[in-house]
């Protein structure tokens, strides 16, 4: 019966037994269960007279609570997952093909300086080359419904953090903390090199 819900579903092992529990939207905390998921699975829903989507989910899993930035890591399909997950930010992809709006990343703060403008679904790419803006995105604007993630290692890997509206200054935001001065240029702090980009309903 579980199976017939449409959501996402994370999964665990209890003494041989796959035991999954099913998200239709995010949840900041999966309490006592924090750390114990393994596998993530997808239960779209469909028309059942033609087969298409009606609602085709996507996830992003944390491995803080309360979707805080870390290592994250973005699926649109069934996989092993790392057993770190401790919140969950669930989303409805645009169905289609058809986006709407656009983002664009900016070398300056309110939207200054080498801006790039994108507007379709982008699985993971590196901001090497690009106007400058590898360890150098200083503001994003949002329009539209996108869901942006941003990690400071080329792979869309490392220290990464979720964007969905239009920030005028980075320097603010965690990823943008190479900015910051004092001694902290003593550590290396994050900064976008690389971004995954999803258009939502």
């Amino acid at each position: 019966i579980i199976w017939q819900t449409p959501g996402v579903y994370l999964c665990y092992d209890k003494n041989g037994l796959e035991i999954c529990r099913a998200f239709q939207a995010s949840a900041p905390s999966f309490g006592e269960l924090n750390n114990k998921f393994t596998k993530i699975k997808f239960k779209h829903q469909k028309d059942k007279e033609t087969g298409e989507f009606l609602i085709k989910y996507g996830a992003v899993v944390f491995d803080k609570e309360n979707y805080e930035p870390g290592e994250l890591e973005l699926y649109l399909g069934a996989s092993s997952i790392e057993n770190w997950v401790s919140s969950i930010r669930v989303f409805s992809l645009a169905l289609g093909g058809k986006y709407h709006g656009s983002i664009k990343l900016c070398s300056e703060t309110e939207g200054g300086g080498n801006c790039e403008p994108f507007s379709s679904n982008i699985v993971c790419q590196s901001l090497a080359g690009l106007k400058n803006l590898n360890n150098n995105v200083w503001s994003i604007e949002i329009e539209g419904n996108w869901l942006v993630i941003l990690c400071d290692e080329e792979n869309c890997q490392g220290y990464c953090d979720v964007v969905v509206k239009s920030d005028a200054d980075l320097s603010n935001d965690p990823m943008g903390r190479c900015r910051s001065g004092g001694f902290l240029w003593l550590k290396k702090l994050p900064c976008t090199s690389s971004f995954q980009l999803m258009s939502t309903r």
